[in-house]
C-alpha cells in the first residue's frame, strides 16, 4: 500500500507543470521580490529621515491616492490582464479589445478626476502629490495588465523594478542626502517615478498598444464593463480593508500612530512577496488553460506560498524588533505583538490573493467579490471596536480578522462553485 501511494505521489508530482512552477514560484518571486524589496526600501529611507508625525503623513497621502485609484486601478491590473489574457492569440479580436479597453480606463480616469479633486478640496485634503500618484499608478497598472495578459513577465519585472528603483535613487538623492525633507517631494516622487521606465520599455521593447477610433464597439465596451463590475467591488472592498487602519488612526490618534503603525505594516508586506508575484502569473495562466488542470495549479502554488512564508516568519519574529530599533530608532518600536499579527494577516491574505487568482481565471469573479466584502464587513466592525482604544495595535488586529474573515468565506463557496 505504501508502494502504491509513494507510486502515485511521484506520479502526481511528475504531471505538474514544473516550468511554470520554476517561473511562478522561483524566478519571477526573484525579480518581482527584488522589486518590492526596492519599493519597500522607500518608506524606511523616509523613516530614516522622518519623525513618525511626518512619516504618517506622507502614508497617509498615499493611502488616500489608493482609495481614488479604485476606479481605474483594476481596469488596468485585473480587466486587461484577464481579457488579454484570454484573447492574446486571437489577431482578430485583440485589436477590438485593447481599443475599447483604453477608451473604457480613460473615461474612468477622467471621471475619477473629476470627483477627486474638489471633494478633496472641500475635505481639506487636496495635495498635488496626491494626483500624481493616482495617474500614475493609473499608467503603471495598465501596464501591468497588459504584460501579464501577454504572459510577459520580463517586461513587468523590468517595469516594477525599474520605477522602484528611481523612486529609491530619488529619494536616497533628495530626501536622506540632500535633506529636502518634504513630504509633498515624498509624494511626486512616488507618483511620477513610473512614467520613465516604460516610456524606455515602450521605445525599446514594446508591446501592442494600439488604440484604434473606427475599432470602438459598443459590445466589447459593454462586455468589459459587465466583467469589471464584479472586479470594481473586489478591489474597492480590497483598497478599503488596507485603508481602514490607516484611515481610523488618522482619525483617533493623529498622523504619529499612522507613522507608527505603517512602519510594521511596510515590513509586513514581505509575507506578500511571493504569493503576489504567483497570482500575477497564476491569473492569465489559468485563463489561457483547461479548466483540468486548475486544480493542480492552485495546489501546487499554495505549497510554495506556504513553505516559503512558514520560514520567513520565524526569522522574521526573531529580529524585526532589533531591526527597527537599531537603523530607525526606538521611537518607532510598538511592541512585538503588533509586527505578529501584521505579519499573519499578510501571509493570510496572501494565500487568499492566489486562490482568487485562480477564481478570476476561471471567470468566478462574483466569487472574489462576496470574499472581499465580507473581509471589508469583518474589517470596519473590528477597527471600530478596538482601533479608538487600542491604537496601532487594535489596526494590525483588525488586518488579521479582515484577512481570515475573507479566507474564510471560499472554504463554501470554492467547494459548491468548484465544478
Amino acid at each position: 500500500m505504501q508502494n502504491i501511494s509513494a507510486f502515485r505521489l511521484m506520479q502526481r508530482l511528475q504531471s505538474l507543470d514544473w516550468r511554470f512552477i520554476l517561473k511562478g514560484a522561483v524566478l519571477l518571486p526573484f525579480g518581482m521580490g527584488l522589486a518590492r524589496i526596492l519599493g519597500m526600501a522607500f518608506p524606511l529611507v523616509l523613516a530614516a529621515v522622518f519623525a513618525p508625525e511626518e512619516y504618517g503623513l506622507i502614508q497617509y497621502g498615499i493611502t488616500l491616492a489608493m482609495i481614488i485609484s479604485i476606479g481605474a486601478q483594476p481596469l488596468g491590473q485585473h480587466v486587461m490582464s484577464r481579457f488579454i489574457g484570454k484573447y492574446h492569440q486571437d489577431r482578430d479580436k485583440l485589436p477590438y479589445l485593447l481599443t475599447n479597453l483604453w477608451l473604457v480606463l480613460a473615461a474612468v480616469l477622467l471621471l475619477t478626476l473629476l470627483i477627486a479633486v474638489p471633494a478633496l478640496h472641500a475635505l481639506g485634503k487636496f495635495n498635488i502629490g496626491i494626483i500624481v500618484i493616482l495617474i500614475g499608478l493609473t499608467v503603471f497598472y495598465a501596464y501591468w495588465g497588459i504584460s501579464s495578459g501577454f504572459l510577459s513577465m520580463e517586461r513587468l519585472t523590468a517595469a516594477y523594478l525599474g520605477s522602484n528603483f528611481i523612486q529609491l535613487i530619488l529619494v536616497v538623492a533628495l530626501i536622506y542626502f540632500l535633506k529636502i525633507e518634504s513630504p509633498l517631494l515624498a509624494l511626486m516622487i512616488y507618483g511620477m517615478s513610473y512614467f520613465l521606465p516604460l516610456a524606455l520599455l515602450q521605445i525599446f521593447w514594446a508591446l501592442p498598444m494600439g488604440f484604434n477610433a473606427s475599432l470602438v464597439h459598443r459590445d466589447t465596451i459593454k462586455e468589459v464593463l459587465r466583467f469589471s463590475g464584479p472586479i470594481w467591488i473586489s478591489h474597492a472592498s480590497y483598497m478599503l480593508y488596507r485603508a481602514i487602519p490607516i484611515l481610523f488612526l488618522e482619525h483617533y490618534g493623529g498622523n504619529t500612530d499612522v507613522g507608527l503603525y505603517s512602519m510594521a505594516r511596510n515590513l509586513g508586506i514581505i509575507f506578500f512577496f511571493v504569493p503576489s508575484n504567483i497570482s500575477t502569473v497564476l491569473m492569465p495562466k489559468t485563463a489561457s488553460s483547461d479548466f483540468s488542470e486548475h486544480r493542480k495549479m492552485l495546489m501546487g502554488m499554495l505549497g510554495a506560498t506556504l513553505a516559503i512564508n512558514i520560514s520567513l516568519l520565524v526569522i522574521y519574529l526573531f529580529s524585526v524588533e532589533w531591526f527597527v530599533g537599531k537603523f530607525f530608532g526606538t521611537q518607532y518600536l510598538i511592541g512585538l505583538p503588533v509586527y505578529l499579527f501584521q505579519a499573519l494577516g499578510m501571509a493570510i491574505l496572501g494565500i487568499h490573493s492566489v486562490i482568487t487568482a485562480v477564481l478570476v481565471g476561471r471567470g468566478r469573479a462574483n466569487i472574489e467579490s462576496m470574499s472581499r466584502l465580507i473581509a471589508l464587513g469583518a474589517t470596519l466592525l473590528t477597527a471600530w471596536l478596538l482601533i479608538p482604544a487600542w491604537g496601532p495595535l487594535g489596526a494590525a488586529i483588525t488586518v488579521l480578522v479582515g484577512a481570515l474573515a475573507g479566507l474564510s468565506s471560499y472554504a463554501p463557496i470554492a467547494l459548491r462553485y468548484w465544478k
